[in-house]
C-alpha cells in the first residue's frame, strides 16, 4: 500500500496566508510613503511660497485694465450688499517685521510693507483714501503660533 499523506480539510487553502508580521510589514511601507508623500507636499509648499514671495516683492505697472478689473469687483462686490473686499493675502515675510506691526495695530504699519503690498498702500493713499475709501490690515491665520499670512481689505461702507 501507497503511503498517503492525509492533509485536514481547508489545509491547502490556507497555503498563501500571509502572517501577521507580513501585514505589519505592509503597514510600515505604508506609513514611509505617506511620510515621504507628505515631505514632498511640504517642499512643493515651501517652494510655491518662495516663488510668490519673490513675485510680490517687485512692485509691479498699474495698467488701465488692472483698475478696471479691480473697479469691477469692487462694484459686483456693492451690488451684492458686500462693503469691504479683500485687496491681497501675502505672506507675513512681505513685512519687514514679519508682521508685527500689523498684528499689534501699530500706527506705522505701513511702513513695514514691501513690494507689491506697499505700492497698494501707496495707491489707497494717493488715490482712494480721498474718496472714502478705508484700508486695514490684519494678520489672517497663525501657523504654529506664528503671523502666517497678511490680508488688506478694501471698505466702502
Amino acid at each position: 500500500m501507497a503511503s498517503e499523506t492525509h492533509t485536514e480539510p481547508g489545509e491547502n487553502i490556507m497555503a498563501g496566508l500571509l502572517t501577521a508580521e507580513d501585514l505589519q510589514r505592509l503597514m510600515a511601507r505604508h506609513e514611509v510613503e505617506q511620510m515621504e508623500q507628505r515631505s514632498h507636499a511640504r517642499d512643493a509648499a515651501t517652494e510655491a511660497k518662495r516663488e510668490r514671495i519673490d513675485l510680490l516683492r517687485q512692485r509691479r505697472e498699474l495698467t488701465p485694465d488692472m483698475v478696471q478689473r479691480a473697479v469691477q469687483r469692487w462694484q459686483t462686490a456693492a451690488s451684492q450688499g458686500v462693503s469691504e473686499i479683500e485687496l491681497i493675502r501675502f505672506p507675513s515675510e512681505l513685512c519687514s517685521d514679519d508682521g508685527r506691526a500689523i498684528n499689534n495695530n501699530e500706527s506705522d504699519w505701513p511702513r513695514t510693507l514691501v513690494g507689491v503690498p506697499a505700492q497698494i498702500y501707496e495707491i489707497w493713499d494717493q488715490k482712494l483714501r480721498a474718496r472714502g475709501f478705508k484700508l486695514k490690515a490684519y494678520v489672517v491665520d497663525f501657523p504654529g503660533g506664528k503671523p502666517g499670512d497678511i490680508g488688506m481689505f478694501l471698505s466702502w461702507g
